[in-house]
């Protein structure tokens, strides 16, 4: 990774519960080369329409990055031709090039998987009493990560 903003990586941390029973997926996306967490959203389910989402507000905020890498789940891949999505479709109509990491092999994208390990201890133990408290941590995580460096 040799420049901001040319690789992001993106992954959805894993469901866990909220207090009141509500299943939270927080979709993480970090620049490759200075490991500022653009953008931690914690979605109601790893849909299609609320990933795009995220990233076409990420794309107005911080520009298009020349790469995407993510893992194999949904909604990244499929078991289509080269494993496209309608996500990763949608990113080669604007220019970006998504890089899929070997299946099975996380330690590929070890710095995401780092910052995920910190972030679940930082936020969810315990998880918060709903999705909207819950993002209000994940919102003060961001800000402690990328503007204070307490991690």
């Amino acid at each position: 990774m040799t420049a901001p903003n040319k690789i992001w990586t993106a992954d959805f941390k894993g469901q866990f519960r909220t207090r009141d029973g509500q299943y939270c997926y927080p979709l993480t996306v970090v620049d490759g080369f200075s490991r500022y967490i653009l953008g931690c959203q914690g979605l109601l389910s790893p849909s299609l329409k609320g990933t795009q989402t995220v990233f076409g507000r990420l794309f107005g905020e911080f520009g298009l990055p020349q790469i995407i890498r993510t893992d194999n789940g949904a909604p990244f891949a499929t078991c289509a031709i080269r494993r496209l999505s309608r996500l990763s479709i949608w990113w080669i109509r604007l220019g970006i090039y998504p890089e899929l990491i070997e299946p099975s092999h996380p330690e590929q994208n070890g710095r995401h998987e780092r910052m995920h390990r910190t972030l679940k201890a930082e936020t969810t133990r315990p998880p918060a009493a709903t999705c909207r408290r819950q993002q209000r941590r994940f919102n003060r995580f961001l800000d402690e990560f990328n503007n204070k460096g307490e991690f």
